[in-house]
């Protein structure tokens, strides 16, 4: 596809040496942009070979960002990378309770990017997010 795979070892291993350095929330945000941009072609909702172990470790990436971090430059991205990820997990969980915990989680996900992001070009997208949500 004549991209470049992001460096996601090299973020993984910034976090190992210095779980909680300085450096933590732009290692966390690398992983999870990387990953992210990575996972699709066409759809992000509809991410090519994703585990359900992967997709669960880049939902804490992305909540260990917000909750440490949640004022950096690009947490804008970040919660919506996360929502995605939450709808992700409502639509294809292994099993009922784990997909109505994240559609919670992705409807919140959607009520506070709305909230926190209303300029954003990317509110654009959440009444089509909310309609896949709901299977429409």
């Amino acid at each position: 596809d004549g991209r470049f795979a992001a460096n996601l070892p090299y973020y993984r291993e910034v976090l190992d040496l210095d779980p909680e350095g300085a450096r933590e929330a732009d290692a966390l945000l690398q992983l999870l942009k990387g990953y992210f941009y990575d996972s699709f072609d066409e759809d992000p909702l509809l991410p090519k070979g994703q585990s359900w172990v992967v997709l669960t470790q880049q939902i804490g990436y992305g909540e260990r960002l917000l909750l440490r971090a949640p004022r950096h430059a690009e947490a804008e991205e970040a919660r919506f990378i996360l929502l995605i990820h939450h709808i992700q997990a409502a639509l294809g969980a292994p099993d009922g309770q784990r997909r109505r915990h994240h559609a919670a989680k992705a409807n919140a996900a959607l009520d506070a990017f709305g909230r926190l992001h209303p300029d954003s070009l990317r509110a654009a997208a959440i009444p089509m997010l909310r309609e896949r949500l709901e299977g429409k």
